[in-house]
């Protein structure tokens, strides 16, 4: 460790000069008070494979929540996404048009983007736990959480299919039709329950469950 490095005071990740937000966790460094060493060193016997964005759950008042299933060679994390990480990930996109040369549009276009485009912010956030030791991880959010991979049964990959009646206006005509869109319902069965959660209708993610659950996924649609 060099004498001018700091490490975020939440995941402990090594922080770059004149930054205003961690790229690995998202959180805010305004405020914060940066501790002089590293976080816990990542375990050689249990180190995060991968991070699959995209979970999600609806709650009245509460919103969507967004998670990262996070493995590990004996574990499964179900992290949360906060809002936070998403907005530092927006950032990050403004930051890297700055570097690159582009001027106030193209930083403002590089914002605009990286909002629209959902499923790339939620990733690269995830992308944020792959450094990271599981307990640390664990740490982060109040709802995070893990399971043994051996406990898994199996998991249902199913779509849905969520319909809405659309209405045009055109002078004093209208006209109206059905807007099909799908999504995924996600199940991950245990020997001591399941876990129940919407995903993207998303072909990467597909591919990623069936990789990181090989021969148990019930996969319909």
């Amino acid at each position: 460790m060099t004498p001018s490095q700091h490490f975020c005071g939440t995941c402990g990740s090594p922080l770059k000069d004149s930054v205003r937000f961690c790229t690995q966790c998202g959180a805010s460094l305004a405020q914060q008070v940066t501790p002089l060493q590293p976080g816990t060193p990542v375990s050689p016997e249990e180190r995060v494979l991968g991070a699959i964005a995209g979970l999600n759950k609806s709650a009245f008042l509460k919103g969507i929540t967004q998670y990262a299933l996070i493995v590990t060679p004996r574990r499964l994390i179900v992290a949360v996404i906060t809002d936070e990480m998403q907005k530092a990930q927006v950032a990050m996109a403004a930051e890297q048009a700055k570097a690159q040369g582009s001027g106030f549009f193209g930083q403002a276009f590089a914002k605009i983007g990286a909002s629209l485009d959902s499923m790339t912010t939620l990733r690269d956030a995830a992308r944020g736990f792959l450094p990271m030791d599981p307990e640390a991880i664990l740490r982060l959010h109040s709802e995070n959480f893990a399971f043994p991979r051996e406990e898994v049964t199996f998991v249902t990959l199913a779509r849905q299919d969520s319909t809405r009646r659309v209405v045009h206006h055109t002078g004093k005509s209208h006209h109206q039709h059905t807007q099909h869109t799908y999504h995924y319902h996600f199940v991950i069965t245990t020997t001591k329950g399941a876990f129940v959660y919407d995903a993207p209708y998303d072909a990467r993610f597909r591919d990623e469950i069936l990789a990181a659950f090989p021969g148990i996924v019930q996969h319909t649609g």
